[in-house]
């Protein structure tokens, strides 16, 4: 199964050595459900971007490949979804494949309800460490603060009803061909509280390279306009190496960028409260810095595995969709405990 997975692609014959090599060891803990050793070696993310880019990015396709031949894909019903696309799912999907993002948008009540969950959710600042509250009278000492904890945001209600979403759930399966995982549920605001501070590594352009194959999904909690720090993406730079191609592990200056991709292909998220942003984020990518007011940002992401996560969520609270949802699809949900 391994070699005519591999054979469908024009590879260098070492390299192909080297991934026959990689799927074969993960097969072993595979087998045995010890994926959380082979995901906790620290040379294996190092490992699957070298891969990556030797490929231009194939590799990511054959690991796709061999989770379909393994786990199959769900069939999800057609409940009302929360999200709203100006396209059909065939269309969503060719965005997707073709750009390395497809913008929709949720209804903004359910941007409120996160708001007020977000009173009782602790904040780690990102630089000092310091706990604080989300608009608490405390004088902030950091221009961004993320949630300290994941659970804490998987247990608000609306983030819950989101992550349930057929529709989107589809989505992300039908863009890797296989059953996805629920790996990451992340909530940060973002102010302007010193100008002086030095540039966040996530202010650069740069790659991500959590997974073998992931998909991540914004959600702009409050209106974002282009003071309020949006995202940056580089169109169709998810698809290929392309004509930088340093790694995941290289910040490239709006320098670099501009030089190599067309400035029409450098696209800024400009959005009302509810735009939610599925972006392939291989591609380059950045978020402005907040001149003035805040950005509010949720962040979903699904991958393929469950890599090296720290243990399974648990939800004190679960509401009716996640509880159908864990039953039904519990390969997506396997990250969560109820």
């Amino acid at each position: 199964m391994v070699e005519a997975i591999v054979d469908k692609y024009s590879l260098d014959p070492q390299i192909k050595f080297h991934i026959i090599q990689y799927i074969n060891e993960y097969l072993r803990y595979y087998n045995t459900n010890d994926l959380n050793i082979f995901y906790s070696n620290n040379s294996r993310k190092m490992h699957w971007n070298t891969l990556s880019f030797k490929t231009n990015f194939i590799f990511n396709e054959i690991i796709c490949d061999l989770m379909n031949k393994l786990e199959g894909k769900y069939t999800f019903m057609n409940n009302d979804s929360c999200i709203n696309f100006n396209m059909d799912d065939e269309n969503i999907l060719q965005k997707l494949n073709n750009d390395g993002y497809c913008i929709g948008h949720i209804d903004k009540s359910m941007c409120n309800s996160i708001l007020d969950g977000m009173k009782n959710l602790s904040f780690k600042e990102r630089s000092t460490g310091r706990i604080v509250r989300y608009n608490s009278n405390i004088n902030y000492q950091d221009n961004c603060a993320w949630a300290k904890s994941q659970a804490e945001v998987f247990n608000i209600p609306a983030v819950q009803n989101l992550v349930c979403d057929h529709k989107l759930l589809n989505i992300v399966q039908n863009y890797f061909n296989a059953k996805p995982i629920l790996t990451q549920t992340n909530l940060w605001f973002t102010k302007n509280i010193n100008s002086n501070n030095k540039v966040d590594n996530a202010q650069l352009f740069h790659r991500d390279f959590d997974h073998e194959r992931w998909i991540k999904i914004f959600i702009y909690v409050k209106d974002v306009n282009i003071k309020n720090g949006p995202h940056v993406f580089v169109k169709k730079s998810h698809a290929t190496v392309g004509t930088v191609g340093r790694g995941a592990f290289v910040r490239e200056s709006d320098e670099t960028i501009k030089k190599n991709y067309p400035a029409d292909d450098i696209i800024t998220y400009i959005g009302k409260s509810g735009t939610i942003i599925f972006e392939d984020t291989r591609g380059y990518h950045k978020g402005l810095p907040v001149v003035e007011g805040e950005r509010v940002l949720l962040q979903l992401e699904f991958a393929i595995n469950p890599s090296y996560g720290g243990g399974p969520v648990k939800i004190n609270n679960p509401v009716k969709s996640l509880k159908e949802c864990k039953q039904k699809y519990p390969y997506i949900f396997q990250n969560i405990s109820i």
